[in-house]
């Protein structure tokens, strides 16, 4: 299948007739060396990477594990520096997934014409979760999607191009994103089924090949779950029996795709039950999702996102939609992965508050 890659091809058209001796140091990075050999290759007229010998290397990418260094404060886990001395340039991060992101960083800017040992940065993501929402469905169409068919389905089953997702990671990486929802929030019957162990193994795949490249991968689930899946007669939050059902599924699901970032959820909209169906509230519907994933957390890591959608002529529920929202959100900042960004959620959270005041008033 043919397919566009983005604008990594380009980095063909700009060549120094030099070569450069690249230094890998401490343990093997599949996603470095893949970006090295298929990207960066193109910008000279030889690349050599080398993970022992470092005498005549120009640039060094490592951890700062890797080098003995203390991390820097503040970096965090998706951070990178750059740094110059002496004709040598070293990119640093905590983790692969800020090496990756130093590495496009580089490239983009050699590709601008700067030369390798000007480029001295600190960066660090001002947002925590950076998400693309695919609209795909199982049959392969794709909801309000102008740019051709699905990426992951077709005819109700996975396509998996293993090659295709992998570029389409890197695309992705390339730009900062580090989250990814695979099907639409619109969840039909059948994409009920991708939290059901039938599917998981084909998720597990998916969620695999992003992970190299710093990318979670979320799902969007059907609120109407322990009725389809658990032949339930409702889906109350508050039921006991729904909540022991989503915390026996949350467990399923993470056993089979570990790395699975968490779940997106719409929820009272499109003719679809939700928190509202039961006379409970989307602070009920979110919470109640949220604390079935704070129950793994020793071993997993999952956040919730509960959309909200306001197509009702009554200004009650648009209020109560923000209010509810406001309260979940601060289950997110209390995840274990969203403790780095507190403050900058939390004040987020009183802009939303202030504005919910205001519309109250008003």
């Amino acid at each position: 299948m043919a397919y566009d890659v983005g604008w990594l091809p380009s980095l063909k058209n700009t060549k120094e007739p030099r070569a450069l001796f690249v230094h890998l140091p401490g343990r093997k990075k599949e996603a470095v060396e893949k970006l090295l050999r298929t990207y960066m290759v193109h910008l000279f007229e030889e690349l050599k990477v080398e993970r022992n010998d470092s005498i005549n290397a120009e640039l060094t990418i490592a951890t700062f594990e890797d080098l003995d260094e203390s991390p820097l404060a503040d970096l965090g886990e998706e951070g990178f520096q750059i740094e110059t001395s002496d004709n040598h340039t070293t990119i640093k991060g905590e983790t692969e997934r800020g090496l990756v992101y130093g590495i496009f960083y580089l490239m983009k800017q050699l590709q601008l014409g700067n030369k390798l040992h000007t480029i001295d940065v600190f960066e660090r993501p001002a947002s925590p979760i950076r998400m693309i929402n695919h609209w795909d469905n199982m049959d392969g169409t794709v909801e309000r999607g102008y740019a051709g068919r699905s990426l992951f389905f077709e005819d109700n089953a996975f396509i998996y191009d293993e090659k295709r997702i992998t570029a389409y990671a890197e695309l992705l990486a390339s730009v900062g994103i580090n989250a990814l929802t695979m099907n639409n929030v619109n969840v039909h019957e059948v994409e009920t089924y991708l939290i059901d162990e039938s599917l998981l193994p084909d998720v597990a795949k998916h969620a695999a090949i992003f992970k190299k490249y710093g990318i979670s991968l979320y799902l969007s689930i059907n609120y109407a779950s322990p009725i389809v899946l658990g032949k339930l007669d409702s889906a109350d939050p508050l039921d006991k029996a729904v909540i022991s059902w989503w915390k026996k599924q949350a467990e399923i699901i993470y056993r089979h795709v570990p790395e699975l970032g968490g779940f997106v959820v719409k929820a009272d909209s499109e003719h679809r039950p939700g928190p509202f169906t039961y006379g409970r509230t989307h602070a009920d519907g979110a919470n109640m999702l949220q604390k079935r994933l704070n129950h793994l957390e020793e071993l997993f890591s999952g956040v919730v996102s509960f959309m909200t959608v306001c197509k009702t002529g009554e200004i009650v529920q648009p209020i109560e939609r923000e209010r509810h929202m406001i309260i979940s959100l601060n289950w997110m900042v209390n995840s274990r992965k969203m403790s780095s960004y507190k403050s900058k959620v939390g004040q987020w959270i009183s802009k939303c508050e202030n504005r919910l005041h205001h519309c109250l008033a008003h």
